[in-house]
């Protein structure tokens, strides 16, 4: 895989969401490019180190590359509790070298450095909590839809028109 000459912001929450009639909770991963104004947004139930690694080749492969430096937010590192946050960011500098990129993480008093991830992962849990979704893909579908819409003020990450993009939106929710 190549890599790309750029920093990236990721962050990681979770959420309670109405999935086919049933309230599940769900993480949502996203990694962003500032500068081309690129990102990856996933939803999936999965959790844990392996899950947050492969939302990481996912991110890699939507974005052509590697960045070459990731800033991840301190809330980004849920995938360890408060009292192993030190091990969870020791596995994650090891996938890190392994994968060859530098890992960064924003120091405690100043949170919200990777404001580019976090802002976009606070307008996609709106429209996720808000809505009731008949599975994981729609969601993943419906939330892609939203972003290419233009109406979010974050630009589409990759092919596709704004109008595209919302007729697939009226056809998924008919």
């Amino acid at each position: 895989m190549k890599y790309l000459n750029h920093e990236a912001h990721v962050d990681e929450g979770w959420m309670s969401v109405s999935v086919a009639n049933d309230t599940r909770h769900v993480s949502c991963f996203v990694m962003a490019l500032p500068k081309p104004r690129k990102h990856f947004v996933r939803f999936s139930y999965a959790r844990g180190r392996s899950a947050f690694c492969k939302r990481h080749d996912e991110a890699f492969s939507h974005l052509g590359g590697i960045p070459r430096r990731i800033w991840y937010a301190s809330s980004s590192l849920a995938l360890a509790t408060e009292h192993d946050r030190f091990m969870a960011q020791r596995s994650l500098q090891t996938y890190a070298f392994r994968r060859g990129f530098e890992a960064r993480f924003a120091h405690p008093h100043q949170p919200s450095w990777p404001g580019r991830a976090e802002r976009i992962l606070r307008r996609v849990s709106r429209i996720a909590t808000s809505r009731h979704w008949t599975s994981l893909e729609e969601l993943n579908r419906g939330i892609r839809a939203y972003l290419l819409s233009g109406k979010t003020g974050v630009a589409a990450s990759r092919g596709g028109s704004p109008q595209a993009a919302v007729g697939e939106r009226r056809q998924a929710h008919g």
